[in-house]
């Protein structure tokens, strides 16, 4: 089995586990903090969002500028509102433009969507040395690594 095979069934299992209905993306401003502190900020956003029982997946990647951002998919929908306010205070920016545009909230049908986000998000940002992910909820949440 290739490499690319391996990791789509690894991711495969878990998202078929958790059954996901919603992606969220997590977006810095032109402003932003190192992978150790973007983590400890994505770790608040999630206990706020196990609290609420949500469950779900959680991916670190890059954008092209340097800046982190995540992927979260979850199994109960939070309001974009909420969770934009929530992320601009956690993160601290000051930035209005952040408080607007660093949050997106999308519902998807689980076996398509789930699919589809797989193929095109999860995977190629796999590759990256710099890739992390893990799991929350009822799931132990740890952050996993490929290397």
């Amino acid at each position: 089995m290739s490499e690319s095979a391996r990791r789509y069934n690894k991711f495969h299992r878990l998202i078929t586990l958790i059954k996901p209905k919603v992606l969220v993306r997590l977006t810095y401003p032109s402003i932003y903090p190192g992978t150790e502190e973007s983590l400890r900020h994505v770790s608040v956003i999630i206990s706020y969002l196990e609290g609420e029982g949500n469950k779900g997946l959680w991916f670190q990647s890059f954008q092209a500028r340097g800046a982190p951002f995540y992927w979260l998919i979850l199994t109960k929908y939070v309001p974009k509102d909420d969770l934009s306010k929530r992320w601009f205070h956690i993160v601290g920016s000051n930035d209005p433009s952040h408080l607007l545009a660093g949050v997106s909230v999308n519902g998807f049908e689980f076996i398509r969507g789930a699919e589809e986000l797989l193929r095109q998000k999860i995977l190629p940002l796999s590759y990256s040395e710099n890739f992390k992910y893990g799991t929350f909820g009822s799931v132990k949440a740890k952050v996993l690594n490929w290397f």
